[in-house]
């Protein structure tokens, strides 16, 4: 069944219009955005100066250490794979705390910088192959904000599956589609649509759930969290753009090759966004924008269900209620 105009879960298609071309499912409570729709159009190409943002980013080491202190208490064995790893954060962390640790990427430049500045393990790999060469399975895989990107998640959770071991562990990190309102001026410039330029379907902490247990996965823990630097960044882009300047996120491509490397005035701004003080200002307002599974990210900890088969159906229809 193709997905590119019909729910994953239901096979219906999406009736309620939302922003930046994505459309809801009403059963299911997801949103999918038309391949005509996505603002980006060619696959991105990561440059240096994208990989040297992202090593600068405060919000990308929190994440990090956040889903470590969750991972580090999990039982059993301790061999882990990171799919779409990016510049290696979470691999580096795991590998120097005591696991066997792998990324996967697609992009050679990021293979490239983490095999000689990261601990672990890493492959470069086609979207969907999740071969590292050997057949040895996996106690645990992660995939940190991949699955938005998919337009069909099921074959990916199927191999997913195939290379766990029986009783093993995947943790996902996702835009939380329930963060947003169209009622809300802060959600809905700040909820889990916010940027995303090559994201295809997002996720409610329900219709994940249930994406995930017609995989053959038992979901043990699901939270959602909002992070500082992120609700700041974009508030403020949307104020100057709202006052008519114009703005240009160090994350948005603007070409095949690269990004626009940021101002010394904004890498001053980010400076401050990052820094501990205003993290520490917003706590509450974070806390606060949590309630009700409403927090930005979305993370989900499943255990994969025995008996282990190597293929699951996804035929079976019903609806969903948010």
């Amino acid at each position: 069944m193709s997905i590119s105009g019909s729910c994953p879960l239901c096979g219906q298609q999406p009736q309620i219009p939302l922003d930046l071309g994505f459309v809801r499912c009403q059963s299911c409570n997801l949103a999918l955005r038309p391949e005509e729709s996505m603002p980006l159009r060619q696959p991105f190409e990561y440059s240096r100066e994208w990989l040297q943002w992202q090593e600068a980013s405060v919000h990308h080491h929190r994440r990090a250490r956040h889903a470590f202190r969750l991972l580090r208490r999990l039982p059993g064995g301790r061999r882990a794979l990171d799919v779409g790893c990016g510049t290696g954060i979470l691999v580096d962390l795991l590998a120097r705390n005591g696991f066997e640790a792998y990324g996967l990427d697609s992009s050679p430049v990021l293979i490239d910088y983490n095999r000689q500045n990261k601990a672990g393990t890493y492959f470069l790999s086609q979207a969907g192959d999740l071969r590292t060469g050997d057949d040895q399975p996996y106690d645990l895989v992660i995939a940190a904000h991949l699955i938005e990107h998919l337009r069909d998640p099921r074959p990916f959770l199927n191999n997913v599956r195939s290379c766990l071991s029986p009783g093993g562990y995947l943790y996902i990190e996702t835009p939380n589609l329930q963060s947003y309102s169209p009622h809300s001026i802060w959600r809905r410039r700040c909820g889990g649509m916010a940027g995303g330029y090559d994201h295809r379907i997002l996720y409610s902490p329900a219709s994940l759930t249930v994406l995930l247990e017609r995989a053959g996965f038992n979901v043990c823990r699901l939270e959602t969290w909002t992070y500082s630097p992120l609700l700041l960044r974009h508030a403020l882009g949307a104020a100057a753009r709202w006052v008519g300047h114009k703005v240009q996120p160090p994350d948005v491509p603007t070409g095949p090759t690269g990004v626009v490397r940021p101002s010394s005035t904004k890498r001053l701004l980010e400076a401050v966004l990052n820094s501990t003080i205003v993290d520490w200002a917003l706590q509450g307002f974070n806390r606060l924008s949590e309630v009700g599974q409403r927090g930005v990210q979305l993370g989900v900890l499943a255990r994969c269900r025995e008996p282990h088969p190597a293929q699951v159906s996804f035929e079976s229809p019903s609806a969903l209620t948010p």
